[in-house]
């Protein structure tokens, strides 16, 4: 059954409400829509986890700034272009800019966070700005960040991207360089083609210069396998540090909840012994009763002795007058 709820609005807002309020909000969420019967949205909304004060303080910053995001995340499209393309230049100029960039975003995503009443420490702020690192170098991290969704900060990758193929077909910076003495110049030779003129010429030469290239692409491949095992590590690292905070929310959530429930407790000890103290009082009160009418008793009781033994003396005088 599709109740009508527009479960991304809901989300949306949901993921911008500060974390101390969010367990709350969602299960309300929750309710609506199993109340409604629309298992997908109650799916959905149980599946969302509260966010870190630094991943709601970025969902702030994609909500509430969509343009500067995007802007922002068009600066770490270029970046991740320039280090695809080898060009050392864009890199330089663009690797300058995103310093400044991270720290002006970062400074005003914590600003907006504090106005909406978070509590932002300088770790906090080095998660933001960690966050803003891994959106300019990830393609996938920009993704997250531009969906403004983010439930924890997230970790820049170890590596920068790995060099490819040339937008402006398939050529490198070397061929843009490229001139009379250039590999493709007009009358030159390319490198490969006087390697292989002096091998011709000498045998030794080019046995030479045939184990150096083995040896180079020994290296490559060695250096290409360090790479992979370092990426590996890193991916690991960053799961198992995701697994860590996922586990250290739910136990700061555990910890909210048993602190709930110990208020509570105290709550009814204090009501109980209250109680308590007002039965002892009240007891108190009943023994003193107790005790006063006791007292009376025994003293009714005396003097209905001694009426009767004063009775029995009146009886008994009349009959001897008689």
């Amino acid at each position: 059954m599709d109740s009508g709820m527009d479960v991304n609005a809901v989300i949306d807002r949901l993921v911008t409400t500060a974390p101390g309020d969010f367990t709350a909000a969602r299960n309300e969420q929750v309710a609506a829509a199993r109340a409604a019967g629309d298992g997908q949205a109650v799916s959905r909304l149980r599946a969302l986890r509260r966010p870190t004060l630094a991943a709601w303080a970025c969902n702030l910053l994609a909500h509430r700034q969509p343009d500067q995001t995007a802007q922002f995340l068009e600066l770490g499209e270029q970046l991740r272009r320039a280090y695809e393309d080898l060009d050392p230049e864009a890199i330089r100029a663009l690797g300058a800019q995103q310093g400044q960039v991270i720290s002006a975003l970062a400074r005003q995503a914590a600003r907006q966070a504090r106005e909406a009443g978070g509590r932002i420490s300088d770790t906090v702020l080095r998660e933001i700005e960690s966050t803003l690192r891994a959106a300019l170098t990830d393609p996938d991290a920009a993704r997250q960040l531009a969906e403004g969704r983010l439930h924890t900060a997230l970790t820049p990758p170890t590596s920068l991207p790995t060099p490819g193929p040339h937008r402006d077909g398939g050529r490198g910076r070397r061929d843009r360089a490229g001139g009379a003495g250039g590999a493709g110049g007009a009358g030159g030779a390319t490198d490969r083609e006087r390697r292989d003129t002096a091998a011709a010429k000498s045998p030794a030469r080019g046995a030479r210069a045939g184990r150096a290239h083995e040896r180079e692409q020994a290296r490559a491949r060695a250096r290409e396998e360090r790479r992979a095992a370092a990426q590996e590590r890193a991916d690991a690292a960053r799961r198992h540090l995701q697994e860590a905070q996922e586990e250290l929310e739910s136990a700061g959530a555990a910890v909210e909840d048993a602190r709930g429930a110990h208020d509570r407790a105290r709550q009814e000890l204090a009501d109980l012994e209250q109680r308590l103290e007002d039965a002892r009082g009240a007891a108190a009160g009943a023994q003193q009763h107790l005790d006063q009418a006791t007292d009376r008793e025994a003293q009714a009781r005396q003097a209905a002795d001694q009426a009767s033994k004063d009775a029995r003396q009146a009886d008994q005088q009349l009959r001897r007058l008689r």
